[in-house]
C-alpha cells in the first residue's frame, strides 16, 4: 500500500486524489468541520491548528474535524485509512484526563448522530505522546458518490488533545484484502505457536477445570462387568463462559423505533422480528451466562431512559425466560457514579448527600427484590476510578454502605466491582494499583465484595501479552484475596485473523488461571454491539467471524469433553473430564443401556451403574 504524507500543513492542503495502480485510488484529503447543528462547512474553530499547520483535535474546539471521502466507492471496494497521531504530553489524573486517542468512523456527510457502533467503520485508536502510524482498512458495505461520506475523528470520552500529523484514505477497489493490508500491524509477545506459556496454560487448564470421573460398573449382585462401554457427553460447563445480551430481543418485545432515525419504520419493525429468533438461537448456542448490558442500568430501569426501547417488565421476563433455559445471569450496574449515568434528577439533590445516599439505597432495594431470584453476580458499582461524581459526593464509607445494602437485599448474589484497563489494552499499572487500593479501602470498611471485575476492553494496538495477564491477575488476586472475572471482553482490530488469534491466546490464559471466575464477552453481533460488526463475533448480515471459530474451536471443541472408555478387570472406567454437566451412558453386551446425567466438580465424582439383569428387548 503506498503511504502518502502530506508535503504542506494540512490546513493549506486542497484534495489530492492520486491513481496508484491497478485500479486503486489514493487521497490525502483537507479537514472540513462538523458544526453543533450538524452541518458540514470549511469554516475551521479557533485553536483548531497548533504551530506549523498541524491539525490538533481537542475537547474545547467547536466543531468535529471530518475528512471527505473525495472517491467514488461501490460496495464491496476495500478501504483502508493510514494515519499519524501525536497526543499532548499533558499531565492529568490517571483516568478519563490520563488517556489519549480519537474515535474514528466513517459515516454519510449528512448524519444526525456522530455516535453510531454501526458505521461502515468505527474504531477507537489509543495514542501516545510520540508520534505514531495506524493502519486500519475494511470492506464497505455500500456505495456512495465522492464527497458523500466522511472520516470522521471525534474526541468522545477521551480528555488529552491529539494531533493529526497526516492522514492517507486508500480505495483498493473489490479485490484488496484488509486482513493482507493490515498484517504484521499489530503483534503481542507470546504470539508464536512455540510460545512456552502454552504448555503451561495447558497444564493448568488441565489441573484447574477438568476432574476425575470414576464409572463403576456392575450387575445386580455387585459383581464386577469388565468390557461394559462408557461414553460421556458434555452438555454444558460450570465454567461461566458469557455475552451481554438485550432483554427486548430476547422475549421478541414490540419496542419503538424513532421515525426520525428510522423513516421506514416498518421495514425496521419487520428486520427486528426477523433477527430476534436468530439472535436466541445464537445465544443458546454459544454461552451459558448472559450479562445485561444496558437494561438493569438505573437510569434504564427507573424510566428516565430509554422509554419504549426498554422496559422493567422485558427485562424481568428476559430473566425468566434465561433462568428457564438454565443460563447464568449478572446484573449490570447498580451504581455508575458520573451524573450522566444515573437518572436526571439525582443531579438535583447533590446539595443533600444524606437524600442522595437515601436514593441509592432505594435504588439497591427496589431492583434487588426484583432479581435477586435470577441473577448469580451484580456489578455494584462500575468504573469507579473514572466516574466519580456520586462516590465523592457521598464519600467512601457510605460506598461501602452501597454492597451491604445489595448483600442484604439479594443474599446468595455474588457482588462485583468492575473497572477497565486492568488487564485491556496492555494494562495499566497506575490505573490497577488505584484501582487494588480503592478496592482495599472498601473491604476494610466492611463491604462483602465477593468478585473483581475486569472489562478486557481492546480497543487499541496495545494487546496484553498473555503472561502479562497473569502477572496482573496474580497482582490483584494476591492483595484482595478475591477471584476476578472477565466482566466485558471485545476486541476491535483492523485484522480479523488477528483479533481471532488474540481471542483464543487471551481466552486460554483467562481460563487458565485459577482465580479467575468467569468469562463473558461484551456482546456477540453486530446488530447489537458497541462496537457493531468491528468488535462482534457475528456480522449484522448473520455471516460469521473469525473470532467465533475460534471461540467455540475451544469452549466447544478443545475443552468438551466426548469420550468413550471400556471398563477393566475391576469393572470400572476412569478419565479425566471439563467440569460441569455431563451425560454418561453405559452400555454392557445385549443388555438395556443405562443414562445418567451428573454435575462434575472439581472434587470429581465416583458413579455407580447397576446393569439390569434382562438382555435389551428387540423389536
Amino acid at each position: 500500500m503506498k503511504w502518502i504524507r502530506p508535503t504542506l500543513p494540512l490546513l493549506s492542503l486542497v484534495f489530492s486524489v492520486t491513481a496508484v495502480g491497478g485500479g486503486t485510488v489514493s487521497a490525502a484529503p483537507s479537514p472540513q468541520w462538523r458544526q453543533s447543528d450538524g452541518t458540514v462547512t470549511a469554516d475551521a474553530p479557533a485553536d483548531a491548528f497548533a504551530e506549523g499547520g498541524v491539525l490538533r483535535v481537542s475537547r474545547g474546539l467547536e466543531a468535529t474535524p471530518v475528512f471527505p471521502l473525495p472517491f467514488a466507492v461501490e460496495a464491496g471496494d476495500v478501504l483502508s485509512i493510514e494515519i499519524e497521531l501525536e497526543a499532548a504530553d499533558e499531565e492529568g489524573r490517571d483516568g478519563d484526563a490520563g488517556q489519549a486517542g480519537l474515535v474514528l468512523s466513517v459515516l454519510p456527510i449528512d448524519t444526525e448522530r456522530t455516535y453510531n457502533p454501526n458505521a461502515d467503520f468505527r474504531q477507537i485508536v489509543l495514542v501516545g505522546t510520540g508520534a505514531e502510524r495506524f493502519r486500519f482498512a475494511y470492506v464497505s458495505p455500500r456505495a456512495f458518490g465522492a464527497g458523500e461520506a466522511v472520516l470522521l475523528a471525534a474526541m468522545s470520552y477521551f480528555h488529552r488533545p491529539v494531533s493529526v500529523k497526516a492522514l492517507s484514505l486508500t480505495n483498493h477497489g473489490p479485490d484488496g484484502d484488509p486482513d493482507a493490508l493490515t498484517a504484521g500491524v499489530i503483534s503481542y509477545r507470546g504470539q508464536s505457536a512455540d510460545a512456552p506459556w502454552r504448555a503451561e496454560a495447558r497444564k493448568r487448564i488441565e489441573e484447574h477445570r477438568m476432574a476425575g470421573l470414576t464409572v463403576v460398573v456392575s450387575d445386580r449382585e455387585g459383581n464386577p462387568l469388565p468390557g461394559a462401554t462408557v461414553a460421556v457427553r458434555q452438555l454444558r460447563h460450570a465454567y461461566p463462559f458469557g455475552t451481554a445480551g438485550v432483554a427486548a430481543r430476547m422475549i421478541d418485545a414490540d419496542r419503538w423505533f424513532d421515525p426520525e432515525q428510522h423513516p421506514d419504520t416498518e421495514a425496521v419493525r419487520r428486520q427486528w422480528f426477523k433477527d430476534n429468533p436468530r439472535y436466541r438461537e445464537a445465544l443458546l448456542e454459544n454461552f451459558n451466562t448472559v450479562v445485561y448490558e444496558n437494561d438493569l442500568k438505573w437510569p434504564q430501569w427507573s424510566g428516565a431512559v430509554g422509554a419504549g426501547i426498554r422496559d422493567q417488565r422485558w427485562s424481568v421476563d428476559s430473566l425468566e425466560w434465561l433462568r428457564d433455559n438454565r443460563i447464568y445471569t449478572k446484573g449490570h450496574t447498580l451504581v455508575w457514579g458520573s451524573w450522566r449515568f444515573t437518572p436526571e434528577w439525582l443531579r438535583e439533590l447533590e446539595e443533600s448527600p444524606d437524600t442522595v445516599q437515601a436514593a441509592v439505597l432505594a435504588h439497591i432495594r427496589d431492583i434487588g427484590g426484583a432479581t435477586k431470584d435470577y441473577v448469580r453476580w451484580w456489578d455494584v458499582v462500575n468504573e469507579p476510578m473514572s466516574h466519580r461524581n456520586v462516590i465523592e459526593l457521598v464519600g467512601m464509607e457510605r460506598v461501602a454502605g452501597w454492597f451491604k445494602e445489595a448483600h442484604d437485599a439479594m443474599p446468595g448474589v455474588r457482588l462485583v466491582i468492575n473497572e477497565f484497563d486492568i488487564v485491556g489494552n496492555g494494562g495499566s499499572p497506575r490505573r490497577c494499583e488505584g484501582f487494588v487500593a480503592f478496592c482495599r479501602e472498601l473491604i476494610d470498611l466492611g463491604a462483602p465484595i465477593d468478585v473483581i471485575g475486569f472489562q478486557g476492553h481492546f480497543w487499541s494496538d496495545r494487546l496484553t501479552a498473555p503472561e502479562d495477564v497473569w502477572s496482573i491477575i496474580d497482582k490483584v488476586h494476591d492483595e484482595l484475596q478475591l477471584p476476578v472475572m472477565i466482566s466485558e471482553f471485545d476486541m476491535n482490530l483492523p485484522n480479523d485473523a488477528l483479533q481471532a488469534a488474540y481471542t483464543a491466546d487471551f481466552l486460554k490464559a483467562w481460563f487458565a488461571h485459577p482465580a479467575t471466575e468467569a468469562f463473558i464477552m461484551w456482546g456477540f453481533w453486530g446488530g447489537a454491539h458497541w462496537m457493531g460488526d468491528s468488535g462482534a463475533m457475528i456480522r449484522r448480515d448473520w455471516t460469521e467471524k473469525p473470532n467465533l471459530a475460534a471461540y467455540r474451536n475451544l469452549v466447544y471443541g478443545e475443552w468438551w469433553t466426548e469420550e468413550t472408555v471400556e471398563t477393566g478387570s475391576s469393572g470400572e472406567a476412569a478419565l479425566r473430564a471439563f467440569q460441569g454437566r455431563h451425560e454418561v451412558t453405559v452400555t454392557y453386551k445385549d443388555r438395556e443401556p443405562v443414562l445418567r446425567r451428573i454435575e462434575l466438580t472439581p472434587e470429581g465424582r465416583t458413579l455407580h451403574v447397576v446393569i439390569p439383569g434382562e438382555p435389551r428387548r428387540r423389536e
